[in-house]
């Protein structure tokens, strides 16, 4: 049975050759390596007052819909 880490590394592959697709964000540089995908939980870290829900907001809430 492969390791957590085994699995994570196959999912990235799969993405990376185009395998599995997600809802792509609007922020270009991110959105490069990120995706809004089904069972994906994305932790946000960073201190007060700098734009966390701001953020989540517009790429998470906001802009897939448009």
């Amino acid at each position: 049975m492969p390791s957590n880490f085994r699995k994570l590394k196959a999912e990235v592959e799969k993405g990376i050759t185009g395998i599995n697709q997600g809802i792509p964000i609007s922020l270009k540089k991110a959105g490069k390596y990120l995706s809004i995908r089904q069972a994906v939980y994305t932790l946000l870290g960073a201190g007060a007052g700098v734009g966390k829900t701001a953020m989540v907001d517009s790429v998470y809430v906001l802009e897939p819909y448009q």
